[in-house]
């Protein structure tokens, strides 16, 4: 989940990240799919939204570059794995039936089902808005863990293709709108998107 090189209070910080996120659930989705007769039903969800047990709304993104021409991401999105398998309909639904199928799958699956493991969570290094001593940092992970109440494990992980030529290799993440805030004593907390956009519309 983090650096074994990161100093001690950023490990605090990042632990304290984690716990806040814990126990998130799946409350909206948004997809796309391509369809295959070598690879069946691919499915990418464009945005995942979420609420903690606190209330706190948490959404999800890709984010990414192509890391031999460094262009932004074409193609991508935040891929499904149930118990390590890459999520698709059975390959009895037909194709007049995908959207059923994944809506009934998705809500199934998502039911009561919470965030348990995160791994790479990190914040960045340069705040994206500082002022009157409070600074706010984005949060983004590699892979999100997450189990239902049955005990069955899916993991979200983020993919992407480059827009110039798709056989790069890229580098991709998942992102968080919520963002940490950091207050002029050194205290840290999480915020929603809503809040960080009302205070940087304060003058």
């Amino acid at each position: 989940m983090h650096d074994e090189n990161a100093c001690d209070e950023n490990r605090e910080i990042i632990e304290e990240i984690a716990e806040t996120i814990f126990g998130a659930g799946v409350i909206d989705f948004t997809y796309e799919y391509d369809c295959t007769t070598t690879r069946g039903v691919r499915l990418w969800f464009t945005t995942l939204r979420l609420r903690n047990n606190r209330a706190l709304p948490i959404n999800l993104d890709t984010g990414g570059f192509c890391t031999e021409d460094k262009n932004t991401l074409g193609e991508g999105g935040i891929a499904l794995f149930i118990r390590g398998n890459r999520y698709s309909p059975g390959s009895e639904v037909g194709i007049d039936q995908i959207d059923a199928a994944i809506q009934r799958d998705m809500i199934s699956l998502f039911d009561r089902a919470v965030i348990i493991g995160l791994d790479g969570l990190r914040y960045g290094a340069i705040p994206c808005l500082e002022r009157d001593g409070v600074s706010f940092y984005p949060l983004k992970a590699d892979v999100i863990h997450c189990k239902t109440p049955e005990g069955i494990p899916f993991l979200f992980r983020s993919e992407g293709f480059c827009r110039i030529n798709p056989v790069h290799r890229t580098k991709t993440w998942i992102t968080f709108d919520t963002l940490l805030m950091v207050d002029p004593e050194g205290s840290c907390s999480i915020v929603s998107d809503e809040f960080f956009s009302e205070f940087a519309q304060e003058e």
